[in-house]
């Protein structure tokens, strides 16, 4: 897969990958197609189908932005433009203002052929393929920002918060010596109820582990997800082990956290 990074904002280094200005950038049309249907929904105008949405996919996207928090999602989004091609298809992630991972929009023939992300298209061959462009993007511009690590969280809880008895494509983005205790964590109701409504994360990147901090908008105390190969290898939590270890390290983990967010 050829993959390349524009900067609509701001500039990024020419080791990652090269700086196109918005109108010479591979991914423009896609881009400006994308941005075009972005501002029609937020003026609430009609958008020309066959022009820029593919007409196999239409009735899909209607039936998508008549869910209110879809449709307010893709109104405040943004693309920095880093760009996927496949050969037959395209891709763009799409982010919100503040940085944060929303979707993946796919482009056929510079239109609009479909999207990916948690909630857009929660079968199991959308999770997997949303999973499977994810590890694309990040293997190619080689780029450790958290955003994949995100991207696997917000997708294990969303297959523990709905009905999904197996949660397979889940427990891929999990290590395998941790599912089956992280499988035990989530038969508890209260704790399973608190990593699903932990949806504010702080990314830090120690080297040898990667660490998500969750908090959910109640003020309640935090979550330590660990990452290792953007698989959630270990979690902490305020007593949610009996070992004086797991508790030990939660406090030891919460505390290096804590100080790097604060530099």
């Amino acid at each position: 897969m050829a993959v390349i990074g524009f900067g609509l904002m701001e500039d990024n280094s020419a080791d990652d990958y090269d700086s196109y200005s918005y109108n010479d950038m591979s991914g423009a049309e896609e881009a400006d197609h994308f941005f075009t249907i972005r501002n029609s929904l937020e003026n609430e105008e009609d958008i020309a189908q066959g022009d820029i949405i593919d007409e196999s996919f239409y009735p899909v996207f209607e039936k998508l932005m008549s869910q209110p928090k879809l449709k307010e999602q893709f109104s405040g989004a943004y693309t920095t433009g880093e760009y996927l091609d496949d050969g037959e298809l395209q891709y763009l992630k799409i982010e919100d203002y503040s940085g944060d991972l929303l979707f993946l929009t796919e482009f056929k023939d510079y239109k609009l052929h479909g999207i990916y992300g948690t909630g857009w298209d929660d079968t199991e061959a959308g999770k997997s393929r949303y999973n499977e462009l994810l590890q694309a993007f990040d293997e190619e511009l080689g780029i450790s920002d958290g955003v994949l690590e995100e991207a696997h969280m917000k997708l294990i809880q969303a297959s523990f918060a709905s009905n999904d008895n197996d949660h397979a494509v889940a427990l891929t983005m999990v290590g395998e010596d941790f599912q089956d205790t992280f499988t035990d964590m989530m038969n508890d109701d209260t704790v399973k109820n608190q990593f699903i409504a932990s949806t504010n994360f702080v990314f830090i990147d120690d080297s040898d582990y990667q660490y998500l901090k969750m908090t959910d908008n109640n003020d309640g105390e935090p979550l330590i997800a660990q990452f290792e190969d953007k698989n959630l290898v270990y979690m902490y939590g305020a007593d949610w082990s009996e070992d004086a270890e797991d508790q030990a390290r939660y406090e030891e983990i919460l505390s290096d956290l804590d100080w790097e967010d604060s530099l």
